[in-house]
């Protein structure tokens, strides 16, 4: 599975990364960890949804609770796939 990573300054598409079906979200965070030096895996959300206009650029405390994936989640188990 092939996805593709926004930047957290302006949502620029930064790289893709390759993973098989069986890694979880956190092997993705890993991942994208890796590619973006600064950013920890820790400080990462991965979500189901692109954010929309009504929550994006309010913060995670308006970011719908059930769109955040939890890091043991199988990437096959996603809507990624």
């Amino acid at each position: 599975v092939v996805l593709y990573v926004l930047s957290p300054i302006d949502d620029s598409r930064v790289c893709d990364i390759c993973l098989k079906p069986s890694d979880t979200v956190r092997h993705a965070k890993n991942w994208i960890a890796t590619r973006m030096p600064g950013l920890r895996p820790d400080r990462i959300t991965a979500a189901k949804e692109r954010p929309s206009e009504k929550t994006h650029g309010m913060g995670l405390r308006n970011f719908p609770a059930p769109w955040i994936l939890e890091d043991t989640r199988r990437i096959r188990d996603t809507p990624f796939t």
